[in-house]
């Protein structure tokens, strides 16, 4: 199985606001494919159904729907097409069980009281998708912490990785 852009855009289609990313996406893909030199903006905007100020700043690249720029970041990394592995699916495993992803699907992390198996998944992911994390302390013994409602004092010193800033929606298509 590879992962190539359509799969990356495909994401999209089901995410918030209404799908219309995705729409935006296979609209700027088609206006970048038509000879702009020809046509007039309002033309084209008119053409494919985009609001003038939007084709402005996208003929002038000042801007790009999301799901360009998460194709383009992939790609600056060479990781499109991407083939998910071994290391993958270990790391996805950690993702269900100690990890979090974030609605907007821009930041990952990690959260666990082993910093032996934190500092592996850090070297795993960074070797895999080539995008830098951060190892912090999260709790430290004694702190108080409110888990489902009841108060527990922390026994063992917690850690988190995170990984944000940076677009990771392909992990989202596992």
């Amino acid at each position: 199985m590879k992962i190539k852009e359509n799969n990356i855009l495909k994401t999209y289609e089901n995410e918030g606001k209404s799908g219309r990313e995705y729409y935006n996406c296979m609209k700027y893909l088609k206006l970048m494919n038509i000879s702009k030199k020809s046509m007039l903006i309002k033309k084209l905007a008119k053409r494919l159904y985009i609001d003038y100020g939007t084709v402005l700043h996208w003929v002038r690249r000042d801007r790009v729907p999301c799901g360009i720029k998460t194709i383009i970041f992939l790609k600056k990394k060479n990781l499109l097409p991407f083939s998910p592995n071994e290391k993958v699916a270990r790391l996805v495993g950690f993702l269900h069980g100690d990890g979090f992803l974030t609605e907007n699907l821009r930041q990952i992390g990690f959260v666990s009281n082993d910093l032996k198996l934190l500092k592996k998944i850090k070297k795993d992911f960074e070797d895999e998708f080539r995008i830098k994390g951060e190892i912090k302390k999260k709790r430290d013994v004694g702190d108080i912490e409110y888990i489902h409602g009841k108060r527990v004092i922390v026994k063992r010193p917690t850690f988190e990785i995170d990984f944000h800033k940076v677009p990771i929606h392909y992990i989202h298509l596992f």
